[in-house]
């Protein structure tokens, strides 16, 4: 599987935090990517992730998202409105991105 977007890849990172549930730690991981994006003034960015809930959130849709994760995610896309050129966040399928399918085994 691959998604619609392949370019330069610029980073990866993992960390701890502590959170609630698989899908907080996913919202605290796009805060922290956006974070780094700003930053860095990255642009031509496309954040791509593999939790369908969060990314359908960040898009503006219907979504079961966790009430815990919303303040977090809410936070995203205010920061997420300062890149420049930004194309979005997307769901990829874990297998179709071979460096988060790495780090998320550590």
């Amino acid at each position: 599987m691959r998604s619609g977007f392949e370019g330069t890849f610029k980073a990866a990172a993992m960390g701890c935090s502590r959170t609630f549930s698989s899908e907080e730690a996913e919202a605290v991981a796009l805060l922290n990517a956006t974070q780094w994006a700003v930053t860095n003034n990255i642009q031509q960015l496309v954040i791509e992730r593999d939790n369908q809930a969060t990314i359908k959130y960040l898009q503006g849709r219907e979504s079961t998202v966790q009430w815990q994760c919303i303040a977090i995610l809410d936070e995203v896309k205010l920061l997420a409105k300062n890149l420049v050129s930004f194309l979005g966040f997307q769901c990829v399928d874990r297998r179709a991105n071979k460096v988060a399918d790495l780090l998320a085994k550590k």
